[in-house]
């Protein structure tokens, strides 16, 4: 114990909390794969980012989904930005999916280069066309714009199937 009285997390004696796994021998865990009451380090792109009354929550994409994050204080991180969070996860119903984690730590690993040409966290894209094409590694990160390719690639995995089979019907009741 540290004879000041602070745990390794710098808060007095009366706001200690459970230790948190050493980031070096804690897995990175995927948004869809967080449960309650578990120590994570999450890694994923910043999609938003709001300040209420002295916490921050940040909502981090990575390729499996969302989740919400908590932390106190300020936390400067631009829309995109890739960061590592490492924290506690707790129930929480009014968070995506109904868990978030409580930050302990937080590291910017990757900040956008530019200033970035249009909003992928409003429901829809307020772009032109050409704006939209010009920057669609971009675009394609806005949950209306990415529905429409997965149903793309779902009806094109119909077409393989049905071809597939000599255009007979599957007896593997699909």
């Amino acid at each position: 114990a540290d004879p000041s009285g602070r745990d390794d997390l710098g808060r007095g004696r009366g706001l200690r909390r459970p230790p948190v796994m050493s980031v070096a021998t804690l897995p990175r865990t995927l948004a869809r794969e967080v449960r309650p009451g578990e120590d994570v380090r999450l890694q994923g792109a910043v999609q938003t980012v709001r300040a209420l009354g002295g916490l921050v929550f940040i909502v981090l994409r990575d390729r499996s989904g969302m989740i919400q994050v908590v932390a106190e204080g300020e936390v400067d991180l631009p829309r995109e930005a890739v960061a590592e969070v490492v924290g506690r996860s707790r129930a929480d119903e009014r968070a995506p999916g109904g868990v978030e984690v409580q930050a302990t730590e937080i590291t910017v690993l990757a900040r956008p280069a530019v200033r970035l040409p249009f909003d992928i966290s409003k429901p829809l894209l307020h772009a032109s066309l050409e704006t939209v094409l010009d920057h669609r590694a971009l675009s394609l990160r806005h949950p209306r714009v990415a529905a429409v390719f997965r149903i793309a690639a779902a009806l094109a995995g119909g077409f393989r199937d049905h071809l597939d089979c000599g255009g007979q019907q599957r007896r593997s009741g699909r």
